[in-house]
């Protein structure tokens, strides 16, 4: 199956979803913060990525951009380190391995 990116693949920066509960338990303070890795990681290249994790799959297809999409997006960490320790812990390549790794266990269990 192809993906369809909207718009040039260039879109914004995402935490590892492995991060978000430990930020949320950290914090419990009435403070509003931006969390993400602090890197900038496009929607191509976390396709490009997970195509090598996974070992197989199609380059994506392209369609025009929408009309208000976020060209480029860097998550801005400085507030949330200010109030907490927060260091992203797993990187993103590590978290689509482990996620990759869960995937096939599970699949082979199923069989």
């Amino acid at each position: 199956m192809r993906v369809t990116m909207i718009g040039h693949g260039q879109e914004p920066d995402s935490p590892y979803a492995a991060v978000i509960p430990r930020f949320i338990i950290q914090s419990c303070q009435a403070e509003v913060c931006t969390i993400g890795s602090g890197e900038q990681v496009t929607i191509a290249d976390l396709h490009a990525l997970i195509l090598r994790k996974v070992g197989t799959g199609l380059p994506p297809q392209f369609d025009a951009p929408r009309a208000g999409e976020v060209k480029h997006s860097l998550a801005d960490v400085s507030r949330v380190k200010s109030l907490v320790v927060y260091e992203p812990r797993v990187s993103l390549e590590a978290g689509l391995t482990q996620t990759v790794k869960c995937f096939r266990t599970v699949e082979a269990m199923a069989t």
